[in-house]
């Protein structure tokens, strides 16, 4: 498939994410372990497509369509962690048009299983934990390099990502508009903390 050249730039863009990242129950299992300090893993092989993460994102994803990019898209391994990347665009991105495509945005999630992950205390540490209810209700840690998130805030390349044991869910967003096209609101840091909140709900309740 070939790529316009603003599409292009953006999965480039987008791709950044991956480098800046750190390294059958019912709902009320699901909420037990997640309680409890987590929950099982998926394997590799047991991880949500993208077109799953799509559908469990919801309105987080609504205006925006799969990114075309199949070479980043989708499962990886690597020696010590695997995970899944997905990337959606504002149909701009893949418009003839460059006048369109320069209007062109796009959102990334990652789902990373780290084999030796960070604790709570190597994250203090670092300074990146941002105090959020939502994840503590989780068992979970909001973490951000810096430490800082204005969750008002338009989500940027560098965003924030919900830790849950061994599971890293973060997210970003890359283009000339950081948000949606739809003109009603933008992805927002707050949007991609519930959006994180809610795909570790949806991996609890596959265990």
């Amino acid at each position: 498939m070939k790529h316009h050249p603003a599409h292009r730039w953006l999965s480039l863009t987008l791709s950044l994410f991956v480098m800046l990242t750190v390294s059958a129950c019912d709902d009320q299992d699901s909420e037990e372990a997640l309680s409890e300090g987590g929950y099982v893993p998926p394997l590799l092989e047991d991880l949500p497509s993208c077109e799953r993460i799509y559908s469990i994102l919801g309105d987080f994803t609504v205006g925006l369509v799969p990114g075309g990019d199949d070479e980043n898209d989708g499962p990886w391994e690597g020696p010590l962690k695997y995970g899944v990347s997905c990337a959606w665009v504002t149909e701009e991105a893949l418009s003839g048009n460059p006048f369109e495509a320069i209007k062109a945005s796009g959102v990334a999630v990652q789902i990373i299983v780290e084999e030796d992950p960070l604790t709570e205390a190597d994250y203090r540490q670092l300074g990146m934990i941002v105090e959020d209810q939502r994840a503590a209700d989780i068992n979970g840690l909001l973490v951000v390099p810096g430490g800082e998130l204005d969750l008002a805030e338009p989500l940027s390349i560098i965003g924030p990502a919900v830790v849950v044991g061994r599971v890293y869910i973060g997210f970003a967003a890359g283009g000339v508009y950081l948000g949606r096209s739809d003109g009603v609101k933008t992805l927002t840091n707050d949007s991609a903390v519930e959006a994180g909140v809610a795909l570790h709900r949806a991996l609890a309740e596959s265990r």
